[in-house]
């Protein structure tokens, strides 16, 4: 079976990506700046938002840079495009450690409106992906990257 592209919009500071930012932070409407007031995200300045049309929508294995995070920390906020969905789990990240037999050492449900904290761990070792998307959803994550 054939992947289907994510789409993909960047907010703010470029994380690694070639391409520049699509938004500045004062380009966004008000209800979205209220958002990330009510869910304590305004200290970050970079946001990638991603959204997963089909069920076999996923990122592959990956490791953030952490050397560019000023707090050393990311974070992950999915929302499900369908209310019907918002009780449904929308996708599975699996972490992983480089050493080991064992790749696999967390799994961790992707659930709408759970604010969750990528590298809480502290481990910057600890490489990712997202499996297959299970329910459409908007994905944000959410980066406090070092001045350039």
């Amino acid at each position: 079976t054939k992947t289907a592209q994510r789409r993909v919009l960047l907010i703010g500071e470029p994380y690694y990506f070639e391409y520049p930012a699509a938004l500045s932070f004062h380009e966004l409407p008000d209800f979205f700046r209220r958002f990330l007031a009510k869910h304590d995200l305004e200290r970050f300045n970079s946001i990638l938002c991603n959204v997963y049309d089909e069920r076999s929508s996923k990122i592959g294995r990956h490791q953030d840079d952490v050397a560019v995070l000023a707090k050393g920390e990311v974070v992950s906020l999915s929302l499900a495009r369908n209310s019907c969905d918002r009780h449904k789990r929308l996708a599975l990240m699996l972490f992983a450690s480089p050493q080991g037999e064992e790749r696999i050492q967390l799994r961790h449900g992707v659930e709408h409106a759970v604010r969750f904290d990528a590298l809480d761990d502290k481990r910057d070792d600890r490489s990712h992906e997202v499996s297959s998307t299970l329910a459409p959803r908007v994905n944000l994550t959410l980066r406090h990257l070092l001045p350039q």
